[in-house]
């Protein structure tokens, strides 16, 4: 919620809050009506105009106190310390109200920073901590890219790129599109509003790469059959739960289609105590470094150690090849295991150059243009994509480099 303009309104306002805030939380215990009439009443209150979120004019007074049970707090998007905490802290006292919330307690957020808290930033920053019980979802797979279109097809091709310049080595390819988490906990979002129009995105990516014969694997079947959670709760990405069925759905595509490598590996698993798993999405929050209680919690996780090892009857002093077999991708392959379940599945060593924050290309581009590439034996590539990438403008030193990759001889 916001002003039009920040002037002497909204500060008369703030400093009329400044010193009641906890008198409006002591209203939680008591009858609304009955405390507003002995005293909290117009006469009180400025009943000034306020911009909501949704682009709405209201007073404040007649339109949003008069007669409730409220809450009001005070917040700028840009701030990095004590906002994110207090709307946190907020997000944990809604859920505690349950279905109290929006029908007997109402709570009202007012930007101090009307010129930079447009009604669409508020909108999305209070998307962050909308979502329902213990669960936080990135706002970024729920952005509507202007272009989207025309982005999806410049990212499809950049696909297709990468596939035929595999092929000219004779390497195949085979992509995992990664479903967004708010796709696949979708039960959790609780009123987050993810656009219908998102709703083909997926399925679009994995026909349109299929007409032009580039190989993809269905996850989101497995995914959605798989019972509990399957995403972290307070991250972006897939729990172990998900990253290893997904590793295995992959697998054995791979082996169907008889594109499993030869080479063989053993691997060493073991189970990591119990401890709490502090998500990126209370990093980016800026909460990860306040205790608990006072933030939300992260997920408990018994996290699996896997350790890649060539095959038993290799030597000590006996060259060890290298894979075969190499991953590339986002942070989705560098977390929960998604690579050591994949080897596993495959009972093969995979070399992972997955980037964290690679975008869609990033990765390739590090591992098709480092020093010894058209020496490496390299028998199949896995190329994970999360979904919310595809519509993303298109940076056009990505372009430039798919591009390219047509000139590109076997030896760079």
């Amino acid at each position: 919620m916001k002003r039009s303009s920040f002037g002497g309104k909204a500060a008369r306002l703030a400093r009329s809050f400044a010193m009641v805030l906890l008198a409006a939380v002591a209203l939680l215990s008591a009858a609304a009506g009955e405390a507003q009439a002995s005293r909290w009443g117009k006469s009180y209150f400025p009943d000034v105009e306020l911009v909501t979120h949704e682009g709405k004019t209201v007073r404040f007074y007649d339109d949003l106190i008069k007669d409730k049970v409220f809450v009001v707090s005070f917040l700028y998007t840009t701030c990095r310390d004590f906002c994110p905490l207090a709307a946190a802290r907020l997000s944990e006292l809604q859920e505690k109200l349950g279905d109290a919330m929006g029908r007997d307690v109402f709570f009202y957020s007012i930007s101090i920073d009307p010129e930079t808290d447009t009604p669409e930033r508020l909108k999305e920053y209070a998307k962050t901590f909308a979502a329902g019980p213990g669960w936080l979802f990135l706002t970024d797979e729920l952005i509507l890219y202007k272009g989207a279109e025309a982005n999806f097809a410049q990212r499809m091709k950049i696909v297709v790129q990468v596939s035929d310049f595999l092929k000219r080595r004779n390497v195949p390819l085979v992509v995992v599109p990664v479903p967004d988490k708010s796709r696949v906990e979708a039960q959790h979002l609780c009123g987050l509003d993810r656009s219908a129009s998102l709703g083909d995105r997926f399925t679009r990516m994995n026909a349109a790469l299929s007409r032009v014969g580039v190989r993809t694997v269905d996850i989101l079947s497995p995914l959605a059959a798989l019972d509990g959670e399957r995403y972290y709760r307070t991250d972006t990405h897939w729990n172990e739960r998900g990253a290893k069925r997904s590793a295995e759905s992959v697998a054995a595509a791979v082996q169907q289609a008889t594109l499993a490598p030869a080479q063989q590996a053993e691997f060493r698993v073991k189970s990591e105590p119990a401890h709490e798993r502090v998500g990126d999405l209370i990093r980016l929050a800026g909460l990860d470094q306040v205790p608990l209680p006072l933030r939300p919690k992260g997920d408990t996780e018994a996290a699996t150690a896997i350790e890649q090892g060539a095959k038993g009857d290799v030597g000590i002093l006996d060259d060890v090849a290298a894979p075969e077999t190499v991953l590339l991708g986002t942070s989705y392959s560098r977390q929960a295991n998604f690579a050591g379940f994949l080897g596993m599945a495959l009972g093969a060593p995979i070399e992972n150059m997955a980037l964290d924050g690679g975008g869609l290309a990033n990765a390739a581009m590090a591992y098709f243009d480092k020093p010894g590439f058209s020496d490496t034996p390299l028998r199949l590539v896995v190329w994970e994509i999360p979904e919310r990438f595809l519509e993303e403008p298109v940076a056009a030193s990505d372009a430039a480099w798919a591009e390219s990759l047509a000139g590109r001889t076997h030896r760079k």
